[in-house]
């Protein structure tokens, strides 16, 4: 019996030992399962983590892209020709002030009197028109009004050359021809082609319309004047570099022109009496170099922050416009206080300006300048700390860094106008004068580097000439007729 009690015994034993065994081999199983399951979990985890890292990414990204969809002529440097249908607000502070009449303007009593000066003096035909006048009425008293306006006429003049006592004609050179065009209509040509400015064959329409078809003025014609011209125009250009050289100052600018297809480069170096423009395929260092103009000129130029002019020059003047942009565009994006601050600040040392030179005073005093410079110090520093608080979450940080860091290391230049009175504020007047040469290109493009080339000497010479108030067509006419140019403008 106690034998047969030991063996159930055993066997109970080894059942038991089996299923123990079988219980280890799962809790092992399960341990490894556990540890897989954990390792996966934390690689989700870290899965998640990197995705929401590139989620944040992705957030900011989106943001920068807005930002860059919300930047327009007035919060950045693209220019207003490229903000399309985009309505953009006038970046102008509205005033309290009301508009004034401008002095000198001309009413109407004015205006009746010049008129009739001019039919009294006989520059101008008067032709009577008698309106409702009848035997019975031609006795009462009748009420004028007056109609300006002009008549074009074709004119040819014939030119008989008898010859001399040595049998010479002496025809000169520009009649070599038997048949030429005269001054006048030359003139009208270049005003048209270069300061409206039409394209070749709105020109060529306009000279078929005022002339009935009579005369056949042709592109070939019209871009032989231009040569000739360009060419007549090589004493002047030299009065207009020198008069540059001479100059306190000089704005210089460079724009992208289409020429033959290919992008060049226009330069251009002015001031408020004297433009000078070229055409090259760079605008590099090398460029400039090429050219000749910044190399020898030893005053302060006013630039858009083009970093490699700071190699000329005795002063440089930063452009304060396009950083007003950049701190409407820093206060838009980032709410950042320290944009709107710098900004109020620049407008009011240029107020302040304004007000002194009013009152004939051309400078700041030291307390005031030393006030004035603190404050921008401040406010830089203001803009380190707004910059790092929102850090991780600032679409726009990049382009906030650097517009700080700007005018960190450009203060003097951007301030230069505040310390010399004779510097501007902004680089408008540069923006100005090449504006003419863009809208060129919205009737065509260079065909040639030699016809861009025509096309800035005599847009030099014509924005020289309308900045002094001269008679340009007077001047154009002279010119080809060879008369010298004097340009003593003081």
């Amino acid at each position: 019996m106690a034998s047969n009690h030991n063996k159930t015994l055993l066997k109970d034993y080894d059942k038991l030992l089996s299923e123990i065994e079988k219980a280890s081999i799962l809790i092992s199983e399960q341990s490894n399962t556990i540890r897989m399951l954990k390792a996966e979990i934390n690689d989700m985890a870290g899965l998640l983590a990197k995705k929401d890292e590139q989620i944040n990414i992705l957030i900011l990204e989106i943001e920068r892209l807005k930002n860059n969809n919300n930047k327009d002529s007035s919060n950045s440097s693209i220019p207003s020709s490229k903000n399309g249908f985009k309505k953009v607000t006038n970046s102008r502070e509205k005033t309290d002030k009301k508009k004034k009449k401008k002095k000198g303007h001309k009413g109407k009593t004015s205006e009746i009197s010049k008129v009739k000066n001019l039919i009294d003096s006989g520059e101008v035909k008067c032709t009577v028109i008698n309106v409702n006048k009848s035997h019975k009425n031609k006795d009462k008293q009748y009420i004028s009004r007056y109609v300006q306006d002009i008549e074009i006429s074709t004119v040819i003049k014939e030119y008989r050359y008898y010859p001399n006592n040595k049998g010479s004609y002496n025809i000169p050179k520009q009649q070599n021809n038997i048949v030429t065009y005269g001054n006048k209509i030359k003139a009208i040509g270049m005003l048209l082609v270069h300061r409206v400015p039409a394209s070749m064959d709105q020109a060529v329409n306009f000279f078929d319309a005022i002339t009935n078809g009579n005369f056949e003025i042709t592109k070939s014609t019209l871009n032989n004047w231009t040569c000739v011209l360009s060419d007549k125009l090589d004493p002047l250009i030299s009065k207009i570099k020198q008069g540059l050289f001479n100059s306190y100052y000089v704005n210089t600018d460079e724009s992208p022109i289409n020429v033959n297809g290919k992008n060049h480069q226009i330069h251009s170096y002015s001031n408020e009496k004297y433009t000078l423009q070229y055409a090259h395929e760079k605008k590099s260092k090398s460029a400039i170099i090429e050219l000749g103009f910044l190399p020898n000129y030893v005053g302060t130029l006013i630039h858009d922050h083009n970093t490699v002019q700071y190699n000329w020059g005795t002063k440089h003047g930063e452009c304060n416009a396009h950083i007003l942009r950049y701190l409407k565009a820093a206060k838009e994006f980032t709410k950042h206080k320290w944009s709107l601050e710098m900004a109020d600040l620049l407008k009011e040392i240029l107020h302040c300006k304004h007000s002194l030179l009013l009152e004939n005073v051309s400078n700041f005093s030291k307390a005031k300048l030393d006030s004035y410079s603190q404050k921008y110090d401040d406010i830089l520093k203001t803009a380190s700390n707004e910059y790092l608080s929102d850090y991780e979450t600032n679409a726009y940080k990049a382009d906030e860094k650097k517009l700080i860091s700007r005018l960190k290391k450009y203060k003097e230049n951007h301030l230069l106008f505040m310390y010399d009175f004779k510097i501007p504020f902004t680089n408008n007047r540069a923006e100005t004068d090449i504006r003419p040469a863009k809208r060129k290109q919205n009737v065509g493009i260079f065909r040639s580097q030699e016809g861009a080339r025509c096309y800035l000497r005599i847009r030099s010479f014509i924005s020289t000439f309308l900045k002094n108030n001269l008679d340009i067509f007077d001047e154009l006419k002279n010119v080809f007729n060879n008369k010298v140019i004097s340009l003593n403008l003081g």
